[in-house]
C-alpha cells in the first residue's frame, strides 16, 4: 500500500483514510490536515489524534474527523468506545465540531452523503449532493 502525502500536513495511515481524503478532495472540500495531535484537558488522556483536522484561524472553526473501524480490538471494544466518547466530548466542550465516521460508511454512498452534508454545514460550505 502506498501512503499518500497530504497537500497540507500529516500522512494518512491506512487505505480508508486515503479513500476519505480523496472523497473530500473530489467533492471540493477545503484541505484537512492528517494525524495532527490535539492536546486535551484531561488528567489521564492528555491528547488525541483525529484522522483529519481543520482549523480556520479567521473564523475560529475547529473540525476533527475520526474514521473509525469497528474491529473488536480497536474501536469495537467497549472500553475503547468509552474512552473515545469521553475524548470526543472533551473536544466538543473545547469548541470542536467532531465527526465520527465508521469506515464502513465509505462503501455506502447514501450514508456518506449525510456525513459530507454535516461537514459542509459546519464549514459553511455549499454542498448540494
Amino acid at each position: 500500500m502506498t501512503i499518500e502525502r497530504t497537500p497540507t500536513t500529516g500522512t494518512s495511515t491506512n487505505l480508508a483514510e486515503i479513500r476519505l481524503r480523496r472523497l473530500l478532495i473530489d467533492e471540493g472540500f477545503p484541505p484537512f490536515d492528517a494525524q495532527q495531535v490535539i492536546p486535551i484537558p484531561h488528567k489521564t488522556y492528555k491528547q488525541t489524534t483525529p484522522d483529519f483536522t481543520r482549523i480556520d484561524l479567521v473564523s475560529g472553526l475547529k473540525i476533527a474527523i475520526y474514521l473509525d473501524g469497528l474491529s473488536k480490538g480497536i474501536h469495537g471494544n467497549e472500553e475503547r468506545q468509552k474512552i473515545d466518547s469521553l475524548i470526543r466530548t472533551i473536544l466538543r466542550s473545547e469548541g470542536w465540531h467532531v465527526e465520527k465516521i465508521p469506515s464502513s460508511a465509505l462503501d455506502d454512498p447514501e450514508m456518506m452523503k449525510h456525513y459530507l452534508r454535516s461537514l459542509a454545514k459546519a464549514l459553511k460550505f455549499d454542498y448540494k449532493k
